[in-house]
């Protein structure tokens, strides 16, 4: 067997042994602007890149820019505009258009679906922490469950320190965790409308940066959280948090 094989074999293997491992894995995907009903995805594992043609859910506009915002479970939350906002899952052909978004509905600083937005259980929620000094600290909450014909909207007094980052909520064990901007968590419980922050995690970042300074994500994974910071103008990562569960 030549170099170039053995490095061929070693690739293909590998996404083998992570398959049996992880039987699935999550894919990066793109609309595509210049046709209609096409999009591509891409496996980090593999490193390959597929194009998808399906005309009956992601269909691009041409009066308005259209957003990726969240996927999960095979669906996807698309913002069209300003005020309007689809589900839709590609592979079997599902959409479900949401209700008109309140004005100024598009400013969250993050957004996610407890589960399938086909399913009665659903919560949608988006999350944007206003922190503004002498004035009452406020965490704005826009939700949506299925059958509703307009959004919730929930103004929650909040005098922490406490700033979200742009990073989208976690759905974790019935609740809503967002990720600040010093790598602490807030947490919104959708049952009763509460919203508290965690005293630990304690701040993993230095300062007081404001949203928008770095990128940040949080992740759910093997029921852990992790936290991954970096700068704008850094190449690696600045800093990486593991939230284990309690």
């Amino acid at each position: 067997m030549s170099e170039k094989s053995a490095k061929d074999g070693a690739r293909s293997a590998k996404p083998i042994h992570y398959a049996e491992r992880y039987p699935t894995y999550p894919l990066l995907m793109s609309i595509c602007s210049s046709s209609t009903g096409v999009f591509k995805l891409f496996d980090p594992v593999i490193q390959k890149e597929y194009t998808v043609k399906n005309s009956s859910t992601l269909v691009p506009s041409n009066d308005c820019f259209q957003m990726l915002l969240f996927a999960k479970h095979g669906w996807v939350l698309v913002m069209g505009g300003d005020k309007y906002m689809y589900a839709a899952n590609p592979f079997t052909g599902e959409r479900i258009d949401l209700p008109e978004m309140p004005q100024y509905g598009n400013q969250f600083d993050g957004i996610s679906f407890s589960s399938a937005p086909n399913c009665p259980d659903c919560t949608v929620c988006c999350i944007h922490k206003l922190r503004n000094i002498g004035r009452t600290e406020l965490l704005y909450v826009l939700m949506w469950r299925p059958g509703d014909e307009h959004w919730t909207k929930e103004d929650i007094g909040d005098e922490t320190q406490f700033r979200t980052a742009y990073s989208n909520p976690v759905f974790y064990h019935g609740e809503f965790y967002c990720l600040g901007t010093r790598g602490n968590l807030g947490v919104f419980n959708p049952d009763n409308m509460t919203w508290r922050v965690l005293d630990k995690p304690e701040p993993v970042v230095d300062g007081d940066p404001m949203t928008g300074e770095q990128h940040c994500q949080l992740l759910e994974f093997r029921d852990d959280l992790f936290a991954i910071f970096r700068p704008h103008d850094s190449m690696p990562l600045y800093q990486e948090g593991c939230y284990m569960d309690s």
